[in-house]
Parts: C-alpha cells; sequence; structure tokens
C-alpha cells in the first residue's frame, strides 16, 4: 500500500471511531466531563451549556425521585424503605434493558458548593451501587452528582426564611435522577 492509500485509510478509520464510538458517548462524556472539570469552573458555565448538558440526554427517559424518599437531610446512606424502592426501580430497568443508564445527584444550595459537590456524587454512588445490587445489568451505568446547579426551586423564592422553612422550601431540589437510554 503507498503512502497516500494509507493515509486515506488511516484517515477513514479515524472517521468511523468518532461517528461510530465516540459520538453516541457525547451525553456521558459531556456529564462527566463537566463534573470532572471542577466545581467552580460549571458554577461560571453560561446558561446555553447548561441548556445543552440536559438536552444531550434527549432520548433517554428519566425518574426523579426526591432525596427525602431515599436519605435523611444532608445523609447519603439509604434509608430501608429507599431500598425496597430502588428494588422496583430495578425491576422496571432490568424490563427495559437501557443501554445506558445515568444516575444524577442533586442537592439544594445549602452549604458551600464544594459539600454539595460531594454529597449530590455520594447520593448518585449509593443510588448505582444498590442498582448494582439488584443486578441491573447496562453496559454504561454510571453515577454523576452536578451540586447544586440544576434547581428546581429557585433560592430567591426561598430567601430570608428561617433554616427549617428554607429546607422545606428547597426540598424539590434535592433529588436524584435515573436517566436510561432504551436499547436500540
Amino acid at each position: 500500500m503507498t503512502w497516500p492509500r494509507k493515509i486515506a485509510s488511516s484517515t477513514l478509520h479515524a472517521l468511523g471511531l468518532i461517528f461510530g464510538k465516540i459520538l453516541p458517548l457525547l451525553a456521558t462524556v459531556t456529564i462527566v466531563g463537566l463534573v470532572v472539570a471542577g466545581t467552580k469552573s460549571l458554577r461560571s458555565r453560561p446558561a446555553d451549556e447548561t441548556i445543552f448538558l440536559y438536552n444531550a440526554t434527549q432520548g433517554y427517559d428519566k425518574q426523579s425521585i426526591p432525596s427525602d424518599q431515599l436519605f435523611a437531610f444532608a445523609s447519603a446512606t439509604l434509608s430501608e424503605p429507599s431500598k425496597k424502592m430502588l428494588a422496583e426501580v430495578a425491576t422496571e430497568l432490568k424490563k427495559s434493558q437501557p443501554s445506558k443508564i445515568i444516575v444524577v445527584g442533586h442537592t439544594d444550595s445549602i452549604g458551600d458548593a464544594a459539600m454539595n459537590q460531594r454529597l449530590s456524587q455520594e447520593r448518585a454512588n449509593a443510588v448505582r451501587r444498590q442498582l448494582l445490587l439488584a443486578e441491573v445489568e447496562s453496559p454504561s451505568l454510571i453515577a454523576v452528582g452536578v451540586g447544586d446547579r440544576f434547581p428546581i426551586v429557585d433560592q430567591a423564592t426561598c430567601k430570608g426564611k428561617p433554616e427549617p422553612e428554607l429546607i422545606k422550601c428547597l426540598d424539590k431540589n434535592r433529588r436524584v435522577e435515573i436517566w436510561s437510554r432504551p436499547a436500540q
């Protein structure tokens, strides 16, 4: 094979890898990459990149579970009733046999960003571990903590409330989402 043909062959191989293997993983890589990038840089991301992150999960089914059904406040230890609930979720996931599952942990904005990032990751890891214990099989089952970056309730809505009311006001922000991509 002459050198121009080798280059053309290598280029076609590289393009095949990019379009066949790399692009389908963009949603997973984007979420994981943003988390690995660090809390400070994530907080400074423009709104359109935040929208892109969630749009990257198009084609996924989403289950959102309020954290108070899974964990005590500021804890990443699953309660016994939550383990039973996750067993039911696992049964449904096993039936659908998704090709990818992303467990995303969210917190409220109470406390500092680093603590919330760590707590959200620990919660996502706890749910992932429970799904693995329930023998959920997926070629890609990852856990991602996003801290308080994707709130449902705006902090300004709850501003000035005493702590017990503030905790209650922000409870919708504390959740774990299970994104699953149906097998194709």
